[in-house]
């Protein structure tokens, strides 16, 4: 099975929480609930790291790529 994206990951955690919100589940359901939660949590934070890692990575070649004394402002940077 192909790996789960962030917004996947987010929507099926949005589900889990409204559900141990709601209640009315037994503690195994809500066990269950919570270890699905916490994985997905987790894989959530991969992505938004690996995201982070790639915008750094872009902004760094950005800036290689200018020529040596080019005037860019702070507000022009990706």
């Amino acid at each position: 099975m192909a790996e789960q994206t962030f917004e996947q990951c987010f929507q099926r955690l949005e589900q889990i929480v409204l559900a141990l919100q709601q209640g009315g589940l037994t503690l195994e359901e809500s066990l269950a609930l919570f270890e699905e939660g916490m994985g997905l949590a987790g894989k959530c934070s991969g992505h938004l790291t690996a995201a982070e890692l790639k915008v750094t990575q872009l902004r760094s070649a950005f800036l290689e790529d200018m020529p040596s004394g080019a005037d860019l402002s702070a507000d022009m940077l990706p």
